[in-house]
């Protein structure tokens, strides 16, 4: 198990951290609906919608490596990629300026990360 936390800890931190963020959205609904900086991403899905696609991608990662499920961490990673990209896009292209597009960008190259870790050893 310790070895298991040490070889995927960067797995283990973008499937967390994509927890929390998606609780924190369905939490705070407001952040995503009232923002301006996200009004692009609140057309397209509703903040439960959005905290709940995270919530469930970052847990079947977390899931996949347990279970030593490569398809299921594959399908968990790269959903958490688009879903961090389309944050990303919408965020960085709202015409408001502010740092949260640095973040998702992180995110994204954090996952990518993860991936060539993974499947490209």
């Amino acid at each position: 198990m310790k070895n298991l936390l040490i070889l995927k800890y960067d797995s283990f931190a973008v499937s967390l951290l994509s927890i929390i963020y998606g609780i924190n959205i369905i939490i705070f609904p407001q952040l995503l609906d009232t923002g301006e900086t996200y009004e692009i991403l609140s057309t397209i899905l509703s903040s439960i919608t959005f905290g709940s696609i995270f919530i469930i991608l970052g847990s079947l990662k977390i899931i996949g490596i347990f279970k030593n499920m490569p398809k299921l961490r594959a399908f968990a990673i790269s959903g958490l990629i688009s879903v961090w990209m389309l944050f990303f896009i919408c965020v960085a292209f709202s015409g408001i300026v502010n740092s949260v597009w640095t973040l998702s960008l992180a995110m994204v190259i954090f996952s990518f990360g993860v991936v060539v870790k993974e499947w490209f050893r």
